[in-house]
């Protein structure tokens, strides 16, 4: 391994699921394994991050105040969200992690 490990959210646009995916970060080429899937993440254009530092159970409160931020700026959120964690003493109850999305114009403003 070669980095933090990862989680990613793929909301489909038809609303039917959220497809979650555990990932780490590799520095040499593999063969996929049995059961395990190999796939390169992109990376986005354009993007948006929050750094959680706190109790793991409250990362959701990252993601809705980015959410709201990016609506100010006129942005909404797109494509496959990401949890980068950083580090922590799970003992003690707190991670920190970053919070990542692609960004795109928001709808509104994309309507006019």
């Amino acid at each position: 391994m070669d980095g933090p490990g990862i989680r990613t959210y793929y909301g489909r646009p038809d609303g039917s699921k959220i497809d979650v995916a555990a990932a780490v970060p590799l520095d040499v080429d593999l063969d996929a394994l049995d059961g395990l899937e190999l796939v390169e993440l992109a990376a986005e254009a354009e993007a948006a991050s929050i750094l959680h530092r706190g109790p793991a159970a409250e990362i959701g409160d990252a993601w809705h105040t980015m959410d709201v931020e990016l609506e100010r700026c006129g942005l909404e959120s797109y494509g496959v969200h990401r949890q980068v964690y950083l580090g922590g003493d799970e003992a003690a109850g707190w991670s920190s992690c970053s919070a990542r999305c692609g960004t795109c114009p928001g709808r509104r403003l994309r309507s006019r």
